[in-house]
């Protein structure tokens, strides 16, 4: 692992894997989780022409917009700040969500299903807000919609679309991952990296295997 002078460990790994790429011949978008955003790394990522998109933590929102814990913000509150050549916003959903992007500019919203928060969210008495119903029944205690169509960033709305790689290889790791309890931070990389490899290879496997099958499958029906 070489080190970067402007990334951590950790943000050099993504950035060394992302070089090995067809970047030149390909367009690229690496959508990924809080422990990998970052607008060092996803302004680096855009030099080579490869777009970026993902959560980041309060680490990189804190220094940019300060304490977001004190804001009193209504349900879909955005802020944006360019850094250096990365988007980085917070946007209040029934939490407030932190990311990071080099696909979108700020101002797409898409309109989208969403769920009311729960009574015990951080913020409810805020977010809940926008699930007012227009003529609630007399009497009603809860006079909210459980969901409403309400818009939303569309790097949000995009995550969550994209991400779901990112979940179902958790989902595969799960039940047999190789992770251990230890105090040397470079061999969490390390088992990290070898859990990726072996989900790859399982995933790269069961798409031959099925492309064999659909093949079998033709030949049987040409034969017919």
């Amino acid at each position: 692992l070489k080190k970067h002078p402007q990334l951590s460990p950790t943000h050099a790994a993504v950035f060394q894997l992302m070089k090995t790429l067809l970047y030149n011949a390909y367009q690229f978008t690496l959508f990924c989780d809080n422990l990998f955003g970052n607008p060092k790394l996803f302004s680096l990522l855009r030099e080579l022409g490869i777009r970026a998109c993902g959560t980041t933590r309060r680490q990189v929102t804190k220094p940019i917009f300060g304490n977001i814990d004190d804001w009193k913000a209504a349900w879909g509150t955005l802020r944006s700040r360019v850094v250096p050549t990365t988007l980085v916003s917070v946007w209040q959903d029934s939490n407030k969500v932190g990311f990071c992007t080099t696909v979108h500019n700020g101002t797409e919203w898409v309109v989208r299903n969403q769920k009311r928060p729960k009574g015990t969210s951080t913020s409810a008495t805020i977010t809940k807000q926008p699930f007012y119903m227009f003529s609630p029944p007399l009497g009603c205690k809860e006079p909210y919609e459980h969901t409403r169509l309400l818009p939303i960033p569309e790097a949000i709305n995009d995550y969550n679309h994209y991400i779901g790689g990112v979940d179902i290889a958790d989902q595969l790791q799960a039940s047999f991952t190789t992770q251990q309890h230890r105090v040397k931070p470079w061999r969490s990389l390390f088992y990290w990296l070898l859990d990726t490899a072996i989900i790859n290879a399982f995933r790269l496997s069961e798409h031959q295997r099925k492309s064999k099958l659909g093949s079998a499958k033709d030949k049987v029906h040409s034969a017919h």
